[in-house]
């Protein structure tokens, strides 16, 4: 029971580990902030101008690194929430997996309970557990850039960061019901086979 308890305190491990990242990047002030969006912008436009041998000059890719800047942070600000809720979905899940059906609820599969998924109560639960998190973090990440030199909260990076964890839970709540679609479509398979002998 408890390396059990141990295990599932461990599985939220990489959901702080992310949290922190966030942090650290947010608590750069905005010459800081902007210097290392900068780097990464210019570092991809010169990867993709090398790759597809467009023979852009120093000063053109300058150019497209300016342009492509802003575009970059919010991509970054959705790939971290994103992230985010990539880490706390599975933590948060029940530790039985109530989206697989198992032989004990009933004698055959096809009346077992329903997929617990996103579209459940219980999933509800869940969906709601991690959206939560992800959206109060981001609020209180915004918060701290107000204390921050040259940065200032904004609300539509709060709703990107929502974006991108609402994308990262519909993905996965996907690929979890397609698991379960096809454990429980096996598993009537072999009931079926077994009522036939």
């Amino acid at each position: 029971m408890m390396k059990k308890a141990l295990l599932r305190t461990l599985s939220f491990l990489p959901a702080a580990l992310v949290m922190i990242l966030i942090f650290y990047f947010s608590a750069q002030d905005a010459a800081a902030s902007t210097e290392q969006s900068m780097g990464v912008t210019e570092a991809l436009v010169s990867g993709y101008n090398d790759l597809f041998h467009k023979g852009w000059s120093a000063a053109q890719q300058l150019l497209y690194a300016l342009r492509l800047e802003h575009t970059v942070r919010k991509l970054a600000h959705f790939s971290e929430y994103f992230l985010l809720a990539g880490t706390l979905f599975f933590p948060l899940r029940s530790t039985e997996d109530h989206s697989i059906p198992t032989g004990n609820r009933s004698s055959d599969p096809c009346e077992s309970a329903s997929s617990h998924d996103f579209a459940t109560l219980h999933g509800r639960k869940h969906f709601t557990a991690v959206m939560l998190i992800c959206v109060l973090y981001a609020a209180s990440d915004e918060l701290h850039q107000h204390f921050l030199s040259g940065r200032s909260p904004q609300l539509k990076d709060i709703l990107i960061d929502s974006l991108g964890a609402l994308c990262c839970y519909l993905l996965l709540a996907m690929v979890s019901r397609g698991r379960a679609h096809r454990i429980r479509a096996h598993r009537t398979r072999e009931h079926r086979r077994r009522l036939q002998k």
